[in-house]
């Protein structure tokens, strides 16, 4: 029932209308993104709207309605599905392992994240991938078979991969501006690994001052590669620099219902938290971290601060010490690798016969 759906460019918003009550929430998921990619944002926010009330407990239509902006109702709507994120953090279990299935629904046949880096169109190439994008895919399977013809040339005369070329090389050598424009030039001219691409223009973004312009590239490569926990964290971390709690944790809730176990995102989360005065809260979060990285001692410190800020004297000395204990430990073994690597050097050195310099004479 999902395949017609998940095309590039699926059925009329309109066929999507009428579903069995079992699918109904799904279907509603799926006809809301394909009316945010017709460009049909109103519409769209009102039908994640309508998935989330359906499934009014489900974290996932919550993350939805959270991350979007819903009509006339918005400020109100995503208040609820931040309440019901947030809920779910609270009474959140640490599953055995990363759930099999991804949480979040995707569009494209010709899914981005199929490449981890870009793959990006010549001149020859340009219409082709142009057409795959848009979802013609016979008349772009044809294109890309007479590609020796193709010109698709940009408006500049350079092609999508010359102005990749250029942003890797402005980029190699400190021209930040320079390279973050050459990317975006490169962009729509990018098959697969948009998200990629996006993350290293938001990444430039920040190095330039420009939170918007980051926040903006993030956005945009977690919708096209939904389920990547580490977009989510940029987006979370760019949130974050900006004081934008509420939104930076919607992101890091979208990390772990893709795996609970993440314990950076825990550790995170309960730095926010911290910082927010919610020292309570910050307590679960820490401690949900350390149950997956004990060594994690920097973690270990913030727990402590949450402790003695609440008063619990006894356990706020008791983690001081185990970071005290852990951060010895690690210097000691520190210490033992550099002397391991040393007398290694020393064995590599006599093996090739290192000879052993003139300490001076005569004859």
């Amino acid at each position: 029932m999902l395949v017609p759906a998940c095309t590039k460019r699926p059925p009329a918003p309109r066929q999507l209308k009428f579903v069995s009550k079992p699918f109904h929430v799904y279907f509603n998921v799926l006809r809301a993104l394909t009316l945010e990619v017709a460009g049909r944002t109103g519409e769209a926010a009102s039908a994640f709207r309508a998935a989330s009330m359906a499934a009014a407990r489900d974290p996932v239509k919550a993350y939805y309605v959270a991350e979007r902006p819903a009509g006339n109702d918005g400020d109100r709507d995503r208040a609820r599905a931040r309440a019901v994120l947030k809920e779910t953090y609270q009474r959140m279990a640490l599953a055995a392992s990363r759930p099999a299935t991804a949480p979040f629904l995707m569009l494209d046949v010709i899914v981005d994240s199929m490449s981890r880096t870009p793959v990006v169109t010549d001149q020859a190439t340009a219409e082709g991938f142009a057409l795959l994008n848009a979802g013609r895919y016979g008349e772009g399977a044809a294109a890309l078979e007479t590609a020796d013809r193709a010109i698709g040339k940009e408006d500049d005369g350079a092609s999508a991969l010359e102005h990749f070329a250029r942003g890797q090389r402005d980029e190699a050598e400190g021209r930040v501006t320079s390279a973050r424009r050459e990317y975006q030039a490169a962009l729509p001219g990018v098959l697969l690994g948009r998200a990629s691409l996006l993350v290293g223009i938001g990444r430039l973004a920040q190095v330039e001052g420009d939170p918007a312009g980051a926040i903006d590239a993030f956005a945009q490569a977690a919708r096209l590669d939904p389920n990547n926990p580490n977009i989510h964290k940029e987006l979370a971390g760019a949130y974050a620099a900006q004081d934008r709690e509420d939104d930076a944790l919607c992101e890091l809730m979208a990390v772990l219902l893709i795996d609970s176990r993440d314990a950076q995102a825990h550790a995170t989360i309960g730095q926010l938290y911290l910082d927010s005065g919610r020292d309570a809260e910050a307590v679960i979060a820490f401690n949900r971290a350390l149950e997956l990285m004990p060594d994690r001692y920097e973690t270990r410190y913030a727990l402590a601060t949450a402790f003695m800020r609440l008063g619990r004297t006894a356990e706020a000395a008791r983690e001081f010490d185990l970071v005290d204990r852990v951060r010895r430990e690690k210097l000691d073994e520190r210490r033992r690798n550099i002397a391991r690597e040393v007398e290694q050097e020393e064995r590599r050195d006599d093996a090739r016969g290192t000879p052993v310099p003139n300490q001076g004479g005569g004859r």
